[in-house]
């Protein structure tokens, strides 16, 4: 098994262990500790240091793995790695002064609309420091070719940590102060150790320096800067703003809706893990031939395993809202809809491969900052529209709207610039079989019990769809990891 291969699928195993305990966490844990309206509390406050991110880490973890290996040397190699520490170092600093200075102002703007805000925004600017400089050691892994060891500390760790917080809230150890304050901790604890593994598993000299190149790199970190902090308005912006718009109970309904729609992107996490150093070495190398088939073979295999995941859950969508409502008292089944108009924008983006990491890698990066100062500033727009009149499904829909046109501008970009773009007349295979089997199994009952009618349902689908797939030649790449399995000679 190849290293993409092998490390996608021990990052796939890490992915979905996350999301399953996560899964737990959001849909009975959490609602069972504190009930909706803090829940959408701690939703919104995250999803505001998801806003905040972006400039503590100013960039340079995508900077690290777009440059390094453009460099062939150990000490310049290890001058990018100086950089990619120093500079976010001295970003962050001077932001925590301006915070410190201005803190009552910004707090007084997040909590116009729901003071409750008020009393943990402080938990907002700490867990976006110790996320910033985490994805920075996240980083150092992914270019030694290393992600599944991040992998785990990115997915597993903080889930566990709040399964972990949230059984001892249950159990009243901790009140809902104690639990954001511990919360915090669970985070540095989890930048501690990634920081002790990267120098244990690469210490560069005490005798650092800058790079030759550093005003490329900081005019690149600085693009990715603002075109990160666009895309975190596309990802956390609806929380953030139904948040404002309705009570923090819809912000719970929406975000369990979220959560079950993302996992059909559970095969994109894993793969784009090791795929992105991949696909800047192939650009820095100038290897287009590589580039056009790690493009077309990770939008084959990464609609496929989506389309999966998407009929196995909106098949099943409503199995799996009985048994939510079964465990908490709160009507969790409005958010069907959601799912299925999310799970709609993730299946498109899956489909469109790791376009993503050719732009942010090559010369044309500097399109990603219009792409989503365009988009940031239209789902905005959207989200006011929308929200007042149709509540979190309008801030769905407008999610939708967003990511397929954001998506096409991408699609369009590379294709005029590389002559490559993801779709084949295999695409069109697998999105035809998505759809007829979602279309005859989504009003098939096969039992009363919804764990039964998940189980079996899952799995009859699971098994007409891979063989399909696998009959079919769907990805080149899961038909040889099915035949090594089952020692099937290709």
């Amino acid at each position: 098994m190849g290293i993409v291969a092998k490390q996608s699928f021990y990052n796939t195993l890490g992915v979905i262990l996350g999301f399953l305990i996560g899964g737990a966490n959001v849909l009975i844990l959490y609602p069972m500790a504190m009930g909706a309206e803090f829940y959408g509390l701690i939703a919104v406050l995250l999803a505001t240091s998801n806003l905040f991110q972006p400039f503590f880490s100013f960039g340079t973890q995508h900077t690290l793995i777009r440059f390094f290996s453009s460099y062939n040397n150990k000490k310049d190699k290890d001058s990018m790695l100086f950089f990619s520490l120093i500079v976010p170092l001295v970003i962050s600093t001077l932001l925590i002064v301006l915070i410190a200075v201005f803190y009552d102002r910004i707090v007084a703007m997040l909590a116009i609309r729901n003071s409750m805000i008020k009393d943990f925004a402080f938990a907002i600017f700490w867990i976006a420091i110790a996320t910033s400089y985490f994805e920075i050691f996240y980083s150092w892994f992914r270019v030694h070719l290393k992600t599944t060891t991040g992998n785990f500390f990115k997915e597993v760790f903080p889930r566990v940590s709040t399964t972990i917080l949230l059984g001892l809230r249950i159990f009243d150890f901790l009140d809902n102060n104690s639990f954001v304050i511990a919360l915090i901790i669970a985070y540095y604890i989890r930048l501690f150790i990634i920081v002790i593994l990267g120098f244990y598993y690469y210490a560069p000299p005490l005798k650092w320096k800058l790079p030759a190149n550093k005003k490329e790199l900081l005019r690149y970190s600085f693009y990715i800067l603002l075109s990160g902090s666009a895309a975190s308005i596309l990802i956390d912006i609806d929380k953030v703003m139904i948040g404002g718009y309705e009570i923090l109970g819809e912000v719970a309904f929406y975000s369990i809706a979220i959560y079950i729609a993302n996992f059909i992107e559970t095969p994109g996490r894993a793969l784009f893990q090791i795929l992105s150093p991949l696909t800047a070495k192939a650009i820095n190398d100038k290897n287009f031939t590589q580039l056009k088939k790690l493009l077309k073979n990770s939008s084959n295999t990464l609609l496929f395993i989506s389309g999966l995941l998407f009929l196995v859950i909106l098949t099943n969508i409503n199995d799996v809202f009985t048994i939510i409502e079964s465990l908490n008292n709160d009507s969790y089944r409005k958010g069907a809809y959601i799912v299925l108009i999310i799970g709609i924008a993730r299946l498109f983006n899956m489909s469109i491969g790791c376009i993503n990491h050719i732009i942010s890698n090559s010369k044309y990066y500097y399109y990603q900052l219009y792409f989503s100062v365009i988009s940031a500033i239209i789902i905005i727009g959207l989200n006011r529209y929308f929200i007042p009149i149709y509540g979190i499904n309008g801030a769905a829909f407008g999610t939708l709207i967003i990511l397929i046109f954001l998506s096409s501008l991408k699609i369009i970009l590379v294709y005029t610039k590389f002559k490559i773009q993801p779709y084949s007349l295999t695409s069109l295979k697998i999105l035809v079989t998505i759809m007829l089997l979602f279309f005859i199994a989504r009003d098939f009952t096969v039992s009363e019990n919804p764990y039964w009618a998940i189980a079996i349902k899952g799995c009859a689908i699971g098994i007409f769809y891979v063989g399909i797939g696998y009959y079919l030649k769907f990805s080149k790449e899961i038909n040889q990891f099915i035949n090594q399995k089952l020692r099937i000679k290709s």
